[in-house]
């Protein structure tokens, strides 16, 4: 598997966007033995390579969720906790990359339980929307909200979480 996704040039493209987000120049992600366990290195221009794990966890989550949702060209996107361990850059760039995949036909479904999050992604993707779901009664409610619509919300004192 590794093969055919360095081959089919996956690993270059997906080093040359994380470089964005890390201020390196990245060139390509080899798969290569540390200690004698298979590690993921960020390969930079300068032939220095940088494990994947010593990034930041954040970082390693793109980076694999990349790899792998160009490989696997899913037409759904599910991820759990996006926030998790991503600093506000990387979540910016996050956010600019589930627009693109938007942009392509796919369908991305998020969950977090932080409103700055959930605001950020909603104002840098395209057509995205805030969904507040509540068990009520047996029945699955749900309420759509804009990111300025959190936002006013929050300015009343309320918390669409509540």
């Amino acid at each position: 598997m590794w093969t055919d996704l360095a081959n089919s040039g996956i690993t270059s493209k997906v080093a040359s966007e994380v470089s964005k987000v890390v201020a390196e120049d990245f060139i390509d992600i080899p798969a290569e033995p540390f200690g004698g366990i298979p590690s993921l290195f960020m390969y930079r221009s300068d032939r220095f390579r940088v494990r994947v794990s010593d990034l930041g966890d954040g970082i390693q989550t793109l980076i694999i969720s990349m790899l792998l949702t160009e490989y696997l060209n899913p037409d759904i996107i599910l991820w759990d906790d996006v926030e998790s361990h991503m600093i506000p850059r990387t979540l910016q760039y996050l956010s600019l990359w589930l627009s693109d995949l938007v942009g392509r036909g796919k369908q991305v479904i998020l969950t977090t339980h932080s409103l700055e999050a959930a605001t950020t992604i909603a104002r840098m993707a395209r057509d995205a929307s805030i969904v507040r779901l509540e068990l009520i009664n047996g029945e699955l409610c749900s309420q759509y909200f804009s990111a300025d619509d959190v936002d006013r919300l929050k300015d009343l004192g309320i918390d669409v979480r509540a």
